[in-house]
């Protein structure tokens, strides 16, 4: 291999403390192999890091770990990236590869309890955020699991303090970090034969480039032994196409000359348990005859869809693509011109977000190949919706490769590709009698294969008649121009770009040729766009007129459902709209409603503050088999008239709605209500109940046990409607039903916006938090706009005042908002 230089090697790493632990292991080893090199530890923020009130399966999963230090290492910021095998997503961004694996240290799994301390619910509260541990830990016992996050000595923390009856935790976590020696704690080994651990663990894998010289330093790290039994276990875990949300467990070892693999998984049929041994170096073909073992008879994959939706504007899908989504199960979608396309798509459908945005990947096509797989496989319709059509420039052959591997049946429904639609809607014709005969389309991106510059060859696209279209190449627009002119294309040329064709708030830039980068600077276009070159550019054959937010680009926050009403209609009316913070709704423990289920009696009305308490609460009750005629002696007050609606979807018309939309006015109007409708049920005497408003921690108001109020709702629910109903004398039980968790976008993107809006305080604080100094300045250029005074008070506490309001806490009434102060500022 030659010497080694003496060089710094610079190793990405987590800020936890097991990770500077792992990080520092091969940092160690490293020096101790090669005392000529010198290691600097960089430590990095993952996705993983900043999301910690929800499971991995709900914003990405083991990839949240790692796409950032992917990302610097392709960049040259680091040479090496320190994993836990087990939290390392199966396909790896390209150029990458595992430089180096160390010894396992003990795969197992441990069960931590409290010493001395006995549990006194039942069933026991057990913690884990993992599927193939909960499945496991079912078998052994009547417990409940909940979801548990954060570093191992948070996690450690939350059993003491009696959150939990017991957690479940790595082995070789709790050994790296010295834990086993905590007196607090009592440590119960399971077993690999029976409580089977996750692909890779115990095992510490060193990423880095493919090619690069750290490769020779890594040799002489990397144990035999362990390489080849986590390559085994990763080949499962792909041929399952198993990521984090699939409860399997898989486990190889080798002794005595032999290859054992064990492996677990999940099906609708149950548990499955399957074993395989052989000689070490055919550990991969065993890897293959575990899978086909722990297949057989498995239930009938279900099936997928590619769906073309069209060049943007969500009117110009198909009519099967609209009644394919509407029987959707599993949605899979990219970054769409119009997000109204989601709300066809039922309301229990699972929805994964796969886009990709220039700088910004999501997910690697391999990631999606194997969502598709998994959620088939899992017996479920899956819509893999694609901008465009799926087979020009959408990669949809390599998933439909995939799915035939898997043995998955599909189906292909074409949509309007952007290289007709868009420059159709943007007035110029791709084809034109005795103009333009033909039309060519080509990919504007990098070549990847190549490393550096566009792929093709541009002598020969010159040369070519009719048009000329390139997509997904604004940024490479000067580089296409150039070299479309040196290969002999004349730069006086009719050219155009098109932003966000068929949208309200497309942009169009013609210019000749040679002048068309220049053009699009100053315009202040960004990708994505088209590109088109030829006679054809220089027509006009369009009557669109420009809607009256044209021009005007606004930041929109909330949750999908929400956020979704808005984009429709601030794009109706030409308004640009990125993606300012998304709010994922993340459902509390059902244990106390599923107690209101059981004895529904007890209640004389509900109160909804939110279509998201309407939808859980009437999935839960779908969940738990609750009979709807049980709620035929309720009564229902509901904040707002959106609120109402939902309801009513449900076929239930609510018997109070207050005539301002805010919890306040429902509580005071509700209040109102019942004095004149003469209903006093439940009441004491005020006095008695106000102490419930000062002390009570517990969300249940000491009242009478018949007659109450059931409001189920949000984690950070107002107090005002609670305080108010205690303050006159009512009974309620307050039930947090989901939290809601912002995960945030980057404030850069947001510079250029005119306007940023926010449906409820706790998008408003997560927005701000952890960066409130950037945040706060971000408002001296950019006006944000809320839904309601409730929401613009959240704004004013961390000084921002100078919000527009909507009246109408609807999609309507920012539209409202925004045309008055477009009307204000022209005057």
């Amino acid at each position: 291999m030659g010497a080694i230089k003496r060089r710094t090697v610079r190793i990405g790493t987590r800020k936890s403390r097991l990770a500077l632990v792992q990080t520092n292991m091969v940092a160690e080893a490293i020096e101790a192999a090669c005392p000529e090199v010198k290691c600097e530890l960089v430590p990095l923020m993952t996705k993983g890091d900043k999301i910690l009130k929800t499971s991995l399966v709900a914003f990405g999963g083991k990839g949240a770990f790692v796409e950032e230090f992917e990302q610097s290492i392709l960049n040259g910021d680091i040479d090496l990236a320190v994993h836990s095998a087990k939290d390392m997503p199966m396909d790896l961004s390209d150029g990458l590869c595992i430089g180096a694996v160390l010894k396992r240290e003990d795969p197992r799994d441990v069960f931590v309890t409290v010493k001395g301390r006995t549990p006194e619910r039942s069933p026991r509260i057990i913690g884990t955020g993992s599927p193939r541990r909960q499945v496991q830990i079912m078998e052994h016992g009547d417990v409940e699991c909940r979801l548990l996050r954060g570093n191992v000595d948070t996690r450690l923390e939350k059993l003491y303090q009696g959150e939990y009856d017991g957690i479940i935790l790595a082995a070789a976590g709790l050994s790296r970090l010295g834990l086993f020696e905590d007196p607090r704690f009592s440590f119960e080994f399971l077993e690999t034969e029976n409580f089977i651990p996750a692909g890779g663990q115990g095992i510490i894998a060193v990423e880095t480039k493919k090619g690069s010289d750290v490769l020779k330093i890594l040799e002489k790290l990397n144990d035999k032994k362990a390489e080849r039994a986590l390559f085994a276990e990763r080949k499962v875990l792909r041929l399952l196409g198993a990521g984090c949300t699939a409860a399997v467990g898989v486990y190889a070892k080798e002794e005595n000359g032999t290859f054992r693999m064990d492996l677990m998984r999940e099906t609708k049929g149950g548990v499955i348990r399957t074993k395989v041994s052989g000689a070490p170096e055919n550990s991969m073909k065993l890897a293959e005859l575990l899978v086909k073992q722990g297949t057989a008879g498995d239930i009938p994959a279900g099936k997928a869809y590619l769906v073309g939706a069209g060049p943007g504007n969500g009117g110009l899908i198909t009519v099967k693509g609209q009644q394919t989504l509407k029987a959707a199960e599993v949605l899979v979608y990219d970054r769409l011109g119009s997000e109204e396309l989601l709300s066809l798509v039922p309301e229990d459908c699972e929805r994964i977000y796969v886009g990709k945005e220039a700088g910004h990947h999501i997910k690697k096509q391999s990631e999606i190949n194997r969502i598709l797989v998994e959620k088939a496989l899992e017996g479920k319709r899956v819509i893999r919706l694609k901008g465009g059509d799926p087979f020009v420039f959408g990669r949809g052959g390599e998933e439909i490769q995939a799915l035939t591997e898997a043995g998955i049946p599909y189906e292909v429904i074409p949509g309007v590709t952007s290289a007709i639609g868009a420059l159709e809607a943007a007035g110029i014709p791709v084809t034109h009698r005795n103009i333009a005969r033909d039309f060519h389309v080509f990919t504007g991106h990098i070549s990847h294969e190549g490393g550096e510059g566009l792929s093709g060859d541009y002598s020969l696209y010159a040369k070519l008649p009719g048009t000329l279209i390139f997509l997904m190449g604004l940024s490479n627009l000067e580089e296409i121009v150039k070299r479309l002119i040196d290969g002999g294309k004349d730069g006086e040329t009719p050219a155009a770009v098109v932003t966000d064709g068929t949208l309200s708030r497309m942009r169009v830039v013609r210019a000749s040729l040679k002048d068309l980068p220049e053009a699009v600077r100053k315009a202040g276009l960004t990708p994505p766009g088209i590109i088109a070159v030829g006679e054809v550019c220089a027509f006009h054959f369009t009557s669109m007129v420009p809607g009256v937010l044209t021009g005007i680009t606004v930041g929109v926050t909330g949750t999908e459902a929400v956020r979704g009403r808005i984009i429709s209609r601030l794009s109706d009316e030409g308004a640009k709209t990125v993606r300012a913070g998304e709010s994922l709704v993340v459902r509390e423990s059902m244990e106390r409603l599923d107690q209101a289920f059981a004895d529904l009696s007890r209640y004389r009305w509900v109160i909804f503050t939110s279509r998201n308490a309407v939808r859980i609460f009437f999935d839960r009750m779908r969940e738990k088999h609750v009979d709807i005629r049980k709620l035929g002696g309720l009564k229902f007050a509901v904040v707002g008239r959106g609120t109402g609606e939902y309801l009513e979807s449900v076929g239930i018309t609510p018997d109070f709605i207050p005539e301002e939309y805010t919890t306040k006015a429902l509580a005071d109007g509700l209040v109102k209500y019942l004095k004149e409708n003469g209903e006093t049920f439940g009441a004491k005497t005020a006095a008695a109940n106000i102490a419930y408003s000062i002390s009570s921690s517990e969300n249940v108001c000491p009242c009478a046990e018949s007659g109450k109020f059931l409001i189920p709702r949000a984690k950070q629910g107002s107090k005002v409607l609670t305080e108010t109903l205690a303050e006159q004398g009512y009974a309620f039980d307050d039930i947090p039903i989901y939290d809601i968790l912002v995960e945030q976008t980057e404030l850069a993107r947001l510079k250029t916006a005119d306007y940023v809006t926010f449906e409820s305080g706790s998008g408003v604080r997560g927005f701000f938090a952890g960066r409130e100094a950037e945040a706060v300045s971000l408002f001296e250029t950019v006006r944000p706009v809320c839904i309601g005074k409730v929401t613009a008070a959240v704004l004013a506490e961390y000084g921002v005042k100078n919000a527009l309001t909507a009246s109408d806490y609807t999609a309507d009434g920012i539209l409202e908002v925004l045309l008055t102060d477009r009307n204000e500022i022209t005057r």
